[in-house]
C-alpha cells in the first residue's frame, strides 16, 4: 500500500486510539498488576477482528492477538506497565500528584501498546484488501520495567516460530533504537539482632550497618569497573524508623548495568562479595541475593533498522500547531533546548543509556526498533514531566508516527521475503558463536 494511503488509514481511526491511550494512563498498573490495560487492549484488539487470548503463556497480564496464516509470522511487541511514584495531573509543568506516591505512566508505556494495537489493526485492514499472505501477531508483553515479562514469555515459547518482532519507544526525539544495557536486578537482605540503642547497644547487632558497609564497600569498587557499568541502590527496608533501637533488618535493591552480560555478571558477582563482607564486618547474617530482574544486551539488525529508518524518515516530518510548540515551551523550564518539539530526522544509535528486555527479544529473533518525539524536547524519560505530557496531542502525534512507521514496515516485510531473508542473515552473523542465555534465574517466576 502507498505510504499516503497507509498514513490516511490511520488518521481516519486516530481518535479510537488516542482514547484507548487516555484510558490506560487514567490506569497506571505495576508490573504484573497491569489488568486494565491488557483488558483494553484485547478487547480493541477482538474488536478489530484478531483471534484473542487473554491471559496467555501463563501470565495474568500477557495476551496474544493472531491474524492469518502461514509465514512469515511477524510480532508486534506491546508494552504497559507504568512506573511507582509518578503520579501527576495531565498538562501540569509543576508537580501536582494526582496521587501522592502512586504511580504514573513515566516511561510512556500507554503510548507505546496502543501505537502497536493501532499499526496491528492498519496492518489487518491492509492484509484483508490486497489478500496478502502471512501471520500477524501481537504480543502483549507486561512488566517490562524491571519484571522481565519477555523473558518469561521466551521461555513460554512465544517466539518459537516467529520470523520478525517489531516495537518502539516513546522519546523525545526520532531515532534508532538498537543498543541497550545489560542488567541485573538483585535484592540483598541482612538480619541482625534488635536491642536497646543506649541501655544495651553491645547485644544488638544491626543489619541497617551491614547495609550501609555494603553500599560503602561499592563505592570503592566504581573505581575499579570500565566506563560502561553503572550501579544504582535503594533501601526498600531500614529496620524501622526508631533510632533507638538497633536495626535487626535491611534490605537493598541493587540494579547493575553495562554493555555485554558478561561485564554484569562479573560485577554482581563482585558486589555478591561486598555484601558477605559487609555482614561479617557488622556480625549479622546475609540472606543469598535474589534476582528478581535481568535483561540481556541489545543485539541490533542492520536491515530491519534501516527499514524503520526509511519510514520514520518518510512520516516525517509532524505538523504542529502554535498552540502545541507553546504547550511544549513550558516544560523547557531551563531554555536550552534547541527547539519545543524536535523536528530532526532521527538520530543514529549514540550507545545504550537504559535497559530493557526487548534486548532478550533481540537474541532469540531478529528485532527492529526506534524512537518517536512524543514529548518536549528535553523531557527526560521516567519523570513526572513525561507523566503530565502523555495525554497532550504532542503524544499522540509521535504515538500515531510510530503506528505508521510499524505499519509500513510489517507491509514490506510480508511483500518482499527478501527482506525477511536478509534480516534473519544480520541476526545469524550478529549472534554467530554466541547463544542466548538469560541472566534471569531458571526458577524464577514472574512476580
Amino acid at each position: 500500500m502507498e505510504k499516503d494511503k497507509l498514513g490516511k488509514l490511520i488518521e481516519e481511526n486516530a481518535k479510537t486510539y488516542e482514547n484507548l491511550s487516555d484510558a490506560v494512563w487514567e490506569s497506571p498498573e505495576l508490573c504484573y498488576r497491569e489488568t486494565t490495560a491488557a483488558e483494553l487492549h484485547a478487547e480493541t484488539l477482538k474488536g478489530a477482528g484478531f483471534s484473542v487470548t487473554y491471559p496467555a503463556y501463563g501470565i495474568n497480564t500477557a495476551y496474544l492477538a493472531e491474524f492469518g496464516q502461514g509465514c512469515p509470522v511477524i510480532a508486534l511487541l506491546s508494552e504497559y506497565d507504568a512506573l511507582d511514584g509518578m503520579s501527576q495531573e495531565a498538562d501540569a509543568n509543576v508537580r501536582t500528584p494526582i496521587i501522592p506516591g502512586g504511580p504514573g505512566h513515566g516511561c510512556g508505556h500507554q503510548l507505546l501498546g496502543t501505537a502497536v494495537v493501532e499499526a496491528a489493526a492498519a496492518v489487518k485492514t491492509v492484509m484483508e484488501k490486497e489478500g496478502i499472505k502471512g501471520t500477524l501477531r501481537v504480543i502483549g508483553c507486561p512488566a517490562e520495567e524491571g519484571g522481565g515479562g519477555k523473558v518469561f514469555l521466551i521461555r513460554a515459547g512465544a517466539f518459537k516460530d516467529v520470523d520478525i518482532a517489531l516495537s518502539w519507544h516513546p522519546n523525545d526525539e526520532h531515532g534508532a533504537q538498537d543498543t541497550a544495557l545489560a542488567v541485573v536486578i538483585a535484592f540483598f537482605s541482612f538480619t541482625g539482632k534488635a536491642a536497646h540503642a543506649a541501655a544495651a547497644p553491645e547485644k544488638g547487632r544491626s543489619a541497617l550497618d551491614a547495609a550501609e558497609l555494603m553500599n560503602v564497600g561499592t563505592q570503592f569498587l566504581r573505581e575499579h569497573v570500565s566506563d560502561d557499568v553503572r550501579i544504582h541502590y535503594a533501601f526498600h527496608d531500614v529496620g524501622g524508623l526508631a533510632a533507638n533501637v538497633v536495626q535487626a533488618n535491611a534490605k537493598l535493591q541493587y540494579v547493575i548495568r553495562a554493555k555485554k552480560n558478561a561485564t554484569v555478571l562479573d560485577v554482581y558477582a563482585r558486589i555478591c562479595d561486598i555484601a558477605k563482607g559487609a555482614a561479617l564486618m557488622a556480625g549479622v547474617e546475609a540472606a543469598e541475593p535474589v534476582i528478581v530482574g535481568a535483561y540481556a544486551d541489545f543485539i541490533p539488525n542492520s536491515t530491519l533498522g534501516s527499514l524503520v529508518n526509511k519510514y520514520q524518515n518518510a512520516f516525517l516530518p509532524i505538523d504542529y500547531t502554535e498552540e502545541e510548540l507553546a504547550y511544549a515551551k513550558r516544560f523547557q523550564k531551563d531554555g536550552k533546548a534547541a527547539e519545543p518539539i524536535c523536528t530532526k530526522p532521527p538520530k543514529k544509535s549514540e550507545g545504550p543509556g537504559g535497559s530493557t528486555d526487548l534486548a532478550d527479544v533481540s537474541w532469540v529473533v531478529p528485532t527492529g526498533a526506534f524512537y518517536s518525539a512524543c514529548s518536549a524536547l528535553g523531557t527526560v524519560p521516567h519523570s513526572w514531566e513525561l507523566v503530565a505530557q502523555g495525554k497532550s496531542s504532542i503524544a499522540h502525534k509521535g504515538m500515531h508516527h510510530a503506528a505508521k512507521v510499524m505499519a509500513a514496515s510489517a507491509l514490506d516485510l510480508y511483500a518482499d521475503p527478501a527482506l525477511v531473508k536478509a534480516a534473519k542473515a544480520d541476526f545469524a552473523k550478529a549472534t554467530e558463536g554466541e547463544s542466548y542465555n538469560s541472566l534471569l534465574p531458571e526458577d524464577a517466576k514472574p512476580w
